[in-house]
């Protein structure tokens, strides 16, 4: 597992981070897994969400002109919209 590099973390901080990856493993843990799992959270984005709709709405046949008006509005109007965070 990586705790950060050498630019960025001084070994204060980076024995710290060990400790807490150690603790979590002795409680049961598995910090690689869970890492792994916030990496998967992550990938789902508004990007996918909208690609996944589409597929169901294509497979569930609906009119031609429909889904290209619901893909249209989606990609066009929805998906680039400038979220602020």
């Amino acid at each position: 597992m990586t705790l950060g590099t050498t630019e960025n973390l001084d070994p204060a901080d980076a024995r710290q981070r060990a400790k807490d990856v150690l603790a979590k493993v002795h409680l049961g843990r598995d910090p690689q897994t869970e890492k792994a799992e916030r990496r998967v959270q992550a990938s789902v984005t508004v990007g996918v969400v909208v690609e996944r709709y589409l597929d169901e709405r294509a497979a569930k046949r609906l009119k031609p002109r429909s889904f290209e008006e619901v893909e249209r509005h989606l990609k066009k109007h929805w998906w680039a919209f400038p979220f602020e965070t």
